[in-house]
């Protein structure tokens, strides 16, 4: 005869009301403990602070962001200047080209030369992406982990729970890597990484090697099957983070056009 255990625990959902049980820690009840879970700790405070101030911790994921923006636009900011720099270099990246396209090692030193001449590094627009990498672990973790985001509702009969997937209806077959569940929230994500790629691409040099600007939407599609089934307010915070990142590219640019015409 075949038996099954179950355990419950009975909680508040609020980490303040439980600090308040001196027994029961809250580590033992959600416990964070990735390898850089403290990144999770860290951002469960804005998070929550977000959340008690608007009572919907889906538009909290989005205040998050737009507070995460903010603190790392000094190095986005770096980074845009730097793929503007290497935008100008393109007509000299390809002279070099043509000019030694018979000889690769030659080439790659005169452009290796030319980057440290004017100071520029072709891995310069790659920070802001790659400072993204730990705050989605650490977000993956928070969503998979706290307990104040279990059942937290964003959008009444769509998303209903931020700390699973979310999903529009289910066909009769299943997906390779995805499944059967339809999932509206993952394709608006894949809609707007779309244009935030092409707003960052938009500004890599002319002369720049056709193989790595495929690079970005390889990392789309690889992006799209890899949070399709994961919580939804992960996804929301990458859907908001490409919004944001394309409209800091039109703003950005529109200062610059607006200095260029002045000086005219």
């Amino acid at each position: 005869m075949r038996t099954n255990e179950y355990s419950f625990y009975i909680v508040p959902k609020r980490g303040d009301i439980l600090a308040k049980y001196g027994e029961q820690k809250f580590g033992e009840i959600a416990p964070i403990d990735f390898p850089i879970g403290w990144i999770a700790v860290i951002l469960k405070y804005p998070l929550d602070f977000f959340g008690k101030l608007t009572g919907n911790y889906g538009i909290a994921i989005i205040l998050l962001t737009l507070l995460i923006k903010i603190l790392t636009y000094p190095l986005t900011r770096k980074s845009f200047d730097s793929m503007k720099k290497m935008q100008a270099l393109g007509p000299k990246m390809n002279e070099i080209r043509e000019r030694y396209k018979d000889d690769p090692k030659r080439m790659n030193m005169e452009i290796a030369e030319m980057y440290k001449r004017e100071g520029v590094s072709p891995l310069g627009g790659c920070l802001p992406q790659l400072l993204q990498l730990p705050i989605l672990l650490g977000l993956y973790n928070l969503f998979g982990e706290y307990f104040a985001l279990k059942n937290a509702m964003f959008i009444p009969g769509w998303i209903n729970d931020l700390s699973s997937p979310e999903s529009i209806f289910t066909l009769p077959f299943e997906i390779p890597f995805l499944g059967n569940a339809v999932r509206l929230l993952p394709i608006i994500m894949l809609a707007t990484q779309f244009f935030s790629t092409l707003a960052t691409q938009s500004a890599q040099p002319a002369g720049a090697d056709n193989k790595m600007k495929w690079l970005p939407y390889i990392l789309m599609a690889v992006f799209f099957f890899i949070l399709y089934n994961l919580p939804s307010g992960l996804v929301l915070y990458w859907t908001v983070q490409n919004i944001l990142t394309v409209l800091q590219n039109i703003v950005v640019n529109l200062i610059r056009y607006r200095k260029f015409s002045l000086r005219m």
